[in-house]
């Protein structure tokens, strides 16, 4: 689950500045504090969702494998998160986006994540002139 230590990593950072922006602005930048808390809040939520769906899907797997038996095209999963996809003996690994059809919640996050980290280094250095 790298990707929710990713998450991890980024929320901690986000705390971190919201704090910074707390202590050193606390009555300024109000758009950004709640911007940084909605952000926090919906990205906890999402690690758990992901973690809540991996333990679904891990429990589910077993069954699914046995009733695939007699397709052609047969997926396993691989204990790591991986989805391995077998058409007539060839196995290709599926990506995230493979499983899900779309860009994952999590890579979703990252990306609001560092557009919020952005924002608050483009507003850090304004004050700083740096």
């Amino acid at each position: 689950m790298s990707n929710s230590w990713c998450t991890s990593w980024v929320v901690e950072q986000a705390r971190e500045e919201l704090e910074v922006l707390e202590s050193m602005y606390p009555n300024r930048f109000e758009y950004l504090k709640l911007e940084l808390k909605s952000f926090i809040n919906n990205a906890e939520r999402e690690v758990e969702e992901l973690k809540h769906h991996h333990y679904k899907n891990s429990n589910s797997s077993a069954i699914s494998i046995s009733t695939q038996a007699s397709c052609s095209r047969k997926r396993k999963c691989t204990g790591h998160g991986d989805v391995v996809v077998t058409e007539n003996r060839k196995c290709r690994k599926l990506n995230h986006n493979d499983v899900n059809g779309a860009k994952g919640k999590v890579e979703t996050a990252m990306e609001r994540a560092e557009a919020c980290l952005r924002k608050i280094r483009e507003v850090k250095r304004s004050f700083t002139g740096a």
